[in-house]
């Protein structure tokens, strides 16, 4: 391997991290958006903004090595323009399983950097 090569590796590790530092923020972000959901009180204001938080997730899961993010986002982001905002509750359900995963990829990613 050539020191570009060894570069260019560390560079998207530091990317990666940097990425799993901001899911963190992005999860509570989801949380808050459910909670306003279970209580029925999404404003489009609210779905506008999750729609951004969603789109984000699906545009940045794959590049930094999450594809299920982005698959989930993918299908969330579509479920968002069938059924919301008719079904407030449902899509908050939905948001549970998408923070679900973002939890184990973190919960993953932890234990992974632990062991090595």
């Amino acid at each position: 391997m050539n020191k570009n090569d060894t570069e260019l590796r560390q560079l998207m590790q530091r990317m990666r991290v940097s990425y799993l530092d901001g899911l963190g923020a992005r999860i509570d972000q989801l949380r808050q958006f459910a909670e306003i959901l279970r209580e029925e009180k999404a404003t489009p204001e609210h779905y506008q903004d999750l729609r951004k938080e969603i789109h984000g997730l699906i545009g940045s899961g794959t590049t930094y090595g999450f594809p299920k993010i982005t698959e989930q986002g993918k299908v969330f982001h579509e479920m968002l323009h069938t059924i919301a905002p008719a079904h407030q509750k449902l899509v908050a359900d939905y948001i549970d399983s998408l923070i679900h995963s973002c939890d184990k990829i973190l919960i993953d990613e932890r234990s992974t950097d632990e062991s090595t």
